[in-house]
């Protein structure tokens, strides 16, 4: 038994072929190598169509048939490597946020590293026109967030959802004490008002693109003068409240 068990142990750290296992240590551990790939793959594809279920039809409205009918998987395999819809849920939260995050953090730096920027106006414009092609990248997550709102912002307060979504936090701070050590803000900036700010301005284009369009579209603007307008609006209205 002993020796089975180390083998198991060698089994799983891809020590030992599992064709060479006898039938005890294979009861010991009955999934070849394969087929735990195989259990990844499936539980990749359980979060990428909860994610797409979720943030179409929010947590309220979608059924746990529904992922499964998108992920191609049997029912039961969502409780087996999730443990119920809710847990489901936060884990799609957590993943998504924690995606936007890590992107946010890329375009803040990538603005904050161009030197062809001049002054305060130039680098608001640049972070919301990126920011926009991030949303337009993951749409699920304003949609997500929305939802989430929408629905008493239960789930945010989860430790794990809380932590990646907070990220976001981090980096609007780290932001803003490097506009600050240039001489571009007149006071300390709220970080935390700051990014809901930047969220607002940002999340309503991009949820109420539709109400946007209809409004302007009297002016016969096209799509990117549209959006190019928005962001022109929104970084007069935030720069404003910065600039020296």
């Amino acid at each position: 038994m002993i020796t089975c068990l180390y083998k198991t142990w060698y089994l799983r750290a891809g020590k030992v072929n599992f064709k060479n296992l006898t039938s005890m240590e294979r009861v010991m551990d009955p999934l070849p190598p394969a087929r735990r790939r195989d259990a990844k793959r499936t539980k990749a594809a359980i979060l990428a169509a909860a994610i797409a279920e979720f943030s179409k039809n929010g947590a309220a409205g979608t059924r746990v048939d529904e992922i499964a009918a998108s992920a191609g998987v049997n029912k039961s395999l969502i409780y087996q490597y999730f443990g119920s819809k809710q847990e489901l849920y936060t884990e799609v939260l957590t993943t998504v946020f924690a995606n936007a995050a890590q992107r946010s953090r890329v375009l803040a730096e990538t603005c904050l590293a161009d030197t062809t920027l001049r002054g305060m106006q130039e680098v608001v414009e640049r972070f919301l026109t990126l920011h926009l092609r991030m949303l337009d990248e993951i749409p699920e997550y304003p949609r997500l967030l929305a939802w989430e709102n929408l629905d008493g912002g239960k789930t945010l307060a989860r430790p794990q959802v809380k932590k990646s979504f907070m990220q976001l936090q981090e980096y609007t701070a780290a932001a803003l004490r490097t506009f600050e050590a240039r001489g571009l803000l007149e006071a300390k900036i709220d970080s935390r008002l700051g990014l809901l700010s930047t969220m607002a301005l940002t999340h309503y284009y991009s949820n109420y693109k539709a109400l946007t369009h209809e409004m302007l579209k009297s002016d016969q603007y096209d799509d990117n003068t549209i959006r190019y307008l928005w962001i022109k609006h929104c970084a007069s209205f935030l720069s404003a409240q910065a600039v020296r």
